[in-house]
């Protein structure tokens, strides 16, 4: 094929040579190239072609006609312009994107690579573009959808219940059908065991009964109302826990709320039914009484706490009768424990509750002190450290229990010295023991250098 350039090559060699000829070419000749130099005229370009030679061509807008106008080698290439045509506000939300203008296979103008938005399916996509998930989807009942999308239970035997497929139960145990298609309906199922099966009714061993036992109504239609019904045996017969349905009878079992729960016209402890009155106080008499006299609470609601209530006089207002309410106070009882057991500030012996109660087994308290009483047991009674004769307490008190024995300067001292006893445990007896030299050892007799003479 002859170029374009070798076309006006021969035409200026026709003006001056005669013997030049150049062919008539027809109006859609392509004229070959290898480069934009090889197109003469203005404008024009060489355009690529697969596994050819270029050709000269002159660019226009690209349309969707089958041809390269831009002369860029690829034909119907429109320019690189977004297009949507989905619902405002759409654009960009879940699925949905814009395409590209593009040509269609008949010439016509599309949009290449557009989404637009679906209805909702189960696959964990926003397929409606409306920037939620599988809103028309509930996972936790959709039998087709249990728990996760695509995960379907068996519609004959289950049922989705809260995400999870289970055996299929009677739900509605009112409606007189047989929901779950065991062969029973209503309360005669299982399903149905304390579940409400119309107003103020609940299903009670196979059957519907009396589900409301504080409206005054006959829910069941027995011709029995509230406690009078024994569907109600065990259940509340009033607001709260305060009343309790005992046989067909109602019972007061809250007895320090000042309500008359069982409404037979008596409140608290004035009703029979009442026992105990709370933590600390017990019904007496019809009165609240107070039981426990040590814990800084007004039990029966009387105004008086502890010991400041007359109930509590001469009962324990600390732990093992160490406190004793006397006299509309505490009275400190255990002298020896080291605590301020009536909470006055003062312990044991500095208390003057002690002087009369001492502070225990050979020990008295005296002058807000303990002393020792008993010099002749080995224990240091007054907890001073120091035990019988040692402690200064002792002094010229007996350190024998069968006597003949005085503390005397913190020793023990033998003072019956005709006995034939040792009496203060130094291995000698009688005139034999230094202690005994000048006294008495026999009628008429004295001791003296160890004899009786």
């Amino acid at each position: 094929m002859k170029s374009f350039s070798s076309l006006v090559g021969c035409l200026v060699l026709a003006l001056g040579v005669t013997a030049c000829w150049v062919p008539a070419l027809p109006d859609d000749t392509i004229f070959s190239c290898d480069t934009n130099d090889d197109c003469a005229a203005t404008g024009v370009v060489c355009a690529p072609r697969p596994d050819q030679r270029g050709y000269c061509c002159a660019p226009t807008a690209e349309e969707c006609n089958g041809a390269d106008d831009n002369c860029n080698g690829v034909r119907d290439d429109l320019d690189d312009v977004k297009c949507y045509t989905g619902p405002e506000g759409t654009e960009g939300v879940g699925n949905c994107r814009a395409g590209k203008n593009a040509c269609g296979t008949r010439g016509e103008l599309t949009c290449a690579g557009l989404v637009l938005p679906t209805p909702e399916v189960c696959n964990g996509q926003d397929d409606d573009c409306d920037g939620q998930v599988d809103e028309d989807f509930d996972l936790l009942s959709d039998n087709n959808n249990c728990g996760a999308c695509g995960t379907a239970c068996n519609p004959t035997r289950d049922m989705c219940v809260e995400g999870q497929c289970v055996l299929r139960k009677e739900l509605d145990c009112a409606d007189g059908r047989d929901n779950d298609k065991d062969g029973y309906a209503d309360c005669e199922d299982s399903d149905c065991d304390n579940q409400t099966c119309g107003e103020g009714r609940l299903c009670l061993s196979r059957v519907c009964g009396e589900g409301v036992c504080t409206d005054g109504l006959d829910n069941d239609g027995d011709g029995e109302t509230d406690c009078a019904d024994s569907d109600c045996d065990k259940k509340a017969c009033g607001i709260g826990t305060g009343c309790t349905c005992t046989g067909t009878v109602a019972k007061e079992v809250d007895c320090s709320d000042g309500l008359d729960n069982d409404k037979d016209g008596n409140a608290d402890c004035k009703d029979s039914d009442c026992t105990a009155c709370g933590t600390g106080c017990v019904c007496t008499g019809g009165i609240a009484v107070e039981l426990v006299c040590g814990d800084g609470l007004d039990n029966d609601k009387d105004g008086k706490k502890d010991c400041e209530d007359s109930d509590c006089t001469n009962k324990e207002c600390g732990a093992n009768a160490s406190c004793v309410c006397v006299g509309g106070v505490k009275v400190e009882k255990a002298c020896s424990d080291g605590a301020d057991n009536d909470g006055d500030g003062l312990i044991d012996c500095k208390d003057s509750d002690c002087v009369a109660s001492g502070c225990g087994t050979g020990c008295s308290c005296a002058g807000g002190t303990s002393s020792e009483t008993a010099c002749a047991d080995g224990n240091d009674n007054d907890r001073d450290t120091l035990i019988d004769c040692k402690d200064t307490d002792c002094e010229n008190k007996s350190c024998n229990t069968a006597g003949g024995c005085t503390c005397k300067s913190g020793n023990k001292t033998e003072t019956t010295c005709n006995d034939n006893k040792d009496n203060d445990g130094d291995g000698k007896s009688d005139c034999a023991d230094s202690d005994c030299d000048t006294k008495t050892c026999a009628s008429g007799k004295t001791c003296k250098s160890g004899t009786c003479s």
